[in-house]
């Protein structure tokens, strides 16, 4: 049976940048597969930027729902790299903490995201790299205007 080549622009968008996604995620697991932890390194990346990063902030920025956030934060703070604290004032907050173990193997991550980073992005210019961050930006900033208004997933205004 022969090989049918399927075009891009044939599937829907969001399944092409899943394929991609999914792709990237391999080689840069493949490049930490040393590390004691496998997987939500862009966690602890997230994390590292914040100054008082909750527990719901990252669920909120990852849209992931409470449930599986839950199991996520308890998968890294059993390895170690994070802590997680109740505010005082509102026991339904945590806050979340890189430990030690987390800040240690932090460049080891960031060098993995920049070789990977560099793989996806061989053979495209400075400008198009521009043009690259811009266009998904946009496309997120859409989305979350759609989804705010709460519109009917239907297709019709």
């Amino acid at each position: 049976m022969a090989k049918t080549k399927v075009s891009q622009a044939s599937l829907p968008f969001g399944k092409y940048m899943e394929i991609i996604s999914k792709a990237y995620m391999d080689i840069f697991n493949q490049k930490l597969s040393h590390l004691e932890i496998n997987r939500y390194y862009s966690i602890l990346l997230f994390i590292e930027n914040k100054e008082r990063c909750t527990q719901q902030h990252i669920s909120d920025y990852f849209k992931t729902d409470k449930a599986s956030m839950v199991r996520i934060m308890n998968y890294l703070s059993k390895n170690g790299v994070i802590d997680k604290h109740v505010n005082a004032t509102d026991r339904r907050e945590h806050f979340v903490f890189l430990t030690e173990k987390a800040k240690n193997i932090l460049p080891e991550i960031r060098k993995a995201m920049d070789e990977t980073n560099s793989i996806a992005m061989e053979g495209l210019s400075k400008k198009e790299m521009r043009h690259f961050h811009k266009f998904t930006d946009t496309m997120k900033g859409n989305f979350d205007i759609f989804l705010k208004k709460k519109a009917p997933l239907t297709g019709k205004k």
